[in-house]
């Protein structure tokens, strides 16, 4: 099992020594409770309180579960949170989702949690897992599931508010449907036999499919399939991803981004039945290592002034070899939004962007300042997925395809993925031309677009991410891309 103090969203389940930990107890489903010392109140559906000792028993859906309220204290009172009725939605429907689905997929009954469900803070206590005390500093900025003990329990005073107000309240769901993943596969035995990134992954696939399945809650707060709070919450997934030059074989890997929303996704688009065979048959991973010194403290970016020339050159190549094009579009420094004869391409659709393609010159004009910017907040290939989104749009335009505006855009955005994953050898990794964190960069800036464009005429971030993973995993064929004959 995984040690304490894990990064969060990370499945953190503590380590077999256990732990004492910071926490808050909750009895009714949906409710978030904590403890006056030496005073315990009913729950209130709302309010942050703990059920009478001799009430035990408590109703999540359809299904009834047994929760120990353990002895604990709190020497400050839990305050209401903004994201308080997400969480009381949330709980109520991640367990009654696995009421049915567990005996769906596994032929077996779900057991509730026996434990309870803890949110903590320095202030408070919850109850051990395995014996040893663990202060709050080892646990902030982290969520986990807790099989020696069977609970679930996040940091609600550093961790849940960040993540609230960064992506919206359907990551905190997320974070929860993922724990709930580990207490599923601690039912099911597979802790023992499977390797960590393999339950990490199903964990997150486990989720895909518990969000896929959401009954909507009478106030609305879980109705948020496939909109921007979707794809809001899909980038912390870009926060939340291995540390940089990780392998799967690295004690504590969970994956990338983008492994971690490719198998968020299986679980969407498939179910929970998808996600059953991780153990046998894990997913295809995506991950490079640091193959030198300099490429470590350089956090795998090239410097700037090398990223243009060197990715075009390899752009070049690959639409020679796999699309057929004859020539290449000169790369031009505009300054600004340069002036063109024929209406100009651009990423965005409407000209006012870094990037633009003025077809008559067949020329790729880009802003340095702006190129400067997505290099320093993304990364360089942030900058090496937006020349090849608008290169891919050229390719799109100059063949004449006229399939809609949005289906053009998710094809680009397919080809884009084509490209990148030409660069990257699965078998041997360490040959790959790609460094740690490009893949994920560029799925943080299709993201980006996500955020900003229209979804009718560029789709989901969740959609865009699908079809970039459609290239990477594949090849510019399964695009659809036409050639030029």
């Amino acid at each position: 099992m995984l040690a304490v103090g894990c990064a969060v969203l990370v499945g953190c389940q503590s380590g077999t020594g256990g732990s004492e930990f910071a926490s808050s107890s909750t009895t009714e489903p949906g409710a978030v409770s904590t403890t006056q010392p030496g005073n315990f109140s009913k729950t209130e559906t709302g309010n942050i309180s703990t059920a009478q000792p001799d009430e035990p028993t408590q109703e999540i859906g359809d299904a009834t579960t047994t929760v120990v309220v353990p002895v604990s204290s709190t020497r400050v009172p839990r305050a209401k949170k903004p994201y308080d009725a997400t969480l009381r939605a949330t709980l109520k429907s991640v367990a009654s989702y696995w009421n049915t689905a567990m005996p769906s997929v596994y032929g077996k009954n779900y057991k509730q949690l026996s434990g309870g469900i803890y949110a903590y803070s320095k202030d408070s206590t919850i109850p051990p897992c395995g014996g040893i005390p663990t202060p709050y500093l080892l646990l902030q900025q982290n969520a986990f599931y807790c099989p020696e003990s069977d609970f679930i329990a996040w940091d609600d005073q550093g961790l849940f508010p960040r993540l609230n107000a960064r992506y919206g309240p359907f990551l905190l769901s997320i974070v929860l449907a993922h724990e709930w993943g580990h207490a599923v596969q601690e039912r099911m035995a597979l802790t023992s036999s499977s390797d960590g990134v393999t339950l990490e992954q199903q964990a997150d696939c486990f989720a895909g499919s518990w969000s896929a399945n959401l009954s909507v809650a009478s106030d609305g707060e879980l109705a948020l399939l496939r909109d921007r709070s979707l794809d809001r919450a899909l980038a912390g997934f870009v926060e939340f991803r291995d540390l940089l030059g990780m392998t799967a074989n690295d004690p504590g890997a969970h994956g990338t981004a983008f492994d971690r929303i490719r198998a968020f996704q299986d679980g969407y688009d498939n179910g929970a039945e998808a996600c059953v065979d991780y153990p046998d048959q894990p997913p295809t991973l995506v991950a490079v290592p640091y193959r030198s010194f300099k490429e470590r403290f350089r956090g795998g970016n090239l410097p700037y002034d090398q990223v243009i020339g060197t990715l075009s050159t390899r752009m070049d190549r690959f639409w020679r070899e796999q699309l057929g094009a004859i020539a290449s579009p000169m790369l031009v420094e505009s300054g600004g939004l340069p002036v063109c004869s024929s209406p100009l391409l651009s990423p965005e659709g409407f000209g006012e962007t870094d990037l633009s393609w003025c077809a008559d010159d067949d020329i790729l004009y880009y802003s340095d300042s702006d190129m400067r910017k997505v290099y320093d907040d993304v990364g360089d290939f942030g900058v090496a997925t937006e020349l090849a989104l608008t290169r891919a749009l050229a390719h799109e335009t100059s063949t004449g395809s006229n399939i809609g505006r949005k289906n053009i855009w998710l094809r680009a955005v397919c080809t884009v993925g084509a490209w990148t994953g030409s660069m990257y050898e699965p078998d041997s990794p360490e040959l790959s031309v790609l460094s740690p964190g490009d893949v994920d960069e560029g799925v943080r800036t299709l993201l980006e677009y996500a955020t900003k464009g229209s979804q009718k005429q560029f789709g989901s971030g969740f959609e865009q991410v699908a079809a970039y993973r459609e290239g990477v995993l594949g090849s510019v064929q399964d695009c659809g891309v036409p050639v030029v004959s």
